[in-house]
């Protein structure tokens, strides 16, 4: 039998922790675009604010809201209200054939597409292909399944949310370890907060790409955890000592002490 987690919403509390410690220790480096991030963030209501931090610590960026069900967020659709209306999601998204086989099963692809029994048959990597090659418009998700009572959300602000957690990953990191105390000292964070502070002075920063790159370079934080969507890390509080259950999201250690408290957000 399940038990519910003593804090529903600790995902959320640990990126609204990263969040900050990003704003009072580096606020220098942030753009207007992520300073106006933060602050619409911070003022979401808390079912709203959960629902985009579940969303962006999955895999792509398009979601059916029968996907988006959380106990303890509730329904999806008035969660995400406030996001259409910030223009964080939208919920009238086009789609290509592959982005909607995506979001549907195989039984749901036959019935959208009216199949019969026979493509029925086919591998859904090779249907795909072959419907591509005669469905090249891009659709709503309303337009592909007329009969389906859901809405289909994608996430615009993934590249933003991406930057900012490789500034907190450059940043915090040192020789492998990432620390929530002040690690002003360490050359390591002098020599990355320079890197961040003179590509951000020209502009070039604004890409995720280039802070892709940064975060790499900073002696610290290898290019292969980089390319990672999030590093890998133990889960909060539901976790043990040698557990090997893992989440994915961004972590602090403290100081030396190799207990690790984590900013982790699981599915």
């Amino acid at each position: 039998m399940s038990t519910a987690h003593p804090r529903p919403f600790y995902y959320l509390e640990n990126f609204q922790t990263a969040l900050a410690w990003l704003q009072q220790r580096y606020e220098d480096l942030l753009n207007d675009e992520e300073r106006r991030f933060m602050r619409a963030f911070a003022n979401l209501p808390r079912p709203s604010s959960a629902l985009l931090v579940r969303m962006i610590m999955r895999k792509g960026g398009l979601f059916r809201t029968s996907k988006l069900d959380y106990e303890e967020i509730g329904c999806p659709r008035a969660a995400a209200t406030p996001l259409v209306e910030l223009g964080w999601l939208d919920d009238q998204p086009l789609l290509g054939v592959a982005e909607i086989f995506s979001l549907l099963r195989k039984a749901e692809v036959a019935s959208a597409f009216r199949l019969g029994a026979r493509a029925r048959a086919v591998p859904k990597a090779e249907l795909m292909a072959t419907l591509a090659a005669t469905f090249v418009e891009r659709r709503t998700f309303e337009a592909w399944c007329p009969a389906a009572v859901e809405v289909a959300y994608r996430v615009r602000v993934l590249d933003l949310c991406e930057r900012l957690r490789l500034m907190f990953l450059a940043i915090s990191t040192r020789r492998g370890r990432s620390s929530c105390l002040p690690i002003s000292a360490s050359s390591t964070t002098r020599k990355c907060t320079c890197r961040l502070r003179r590509a951000r002075s020209s502009g070039a920063s604004t890409s995720t790409t280039s802070m892709r790159s940064i975060a790499a370079a900073s002696g610290s934080v290898a290019k292969s955890r980089a390319r990672k969507s999030w590093p890998r890390c133990r889960g909060p509080s539901r976790t043990t000592r040698g557990s090997s259950r893992v989440g994915r999201g961004w972590y602090f250690t403290s100081g030396s002490d190799t207990r690790r408290t984590a900013i982790s957000m699981q599915r």
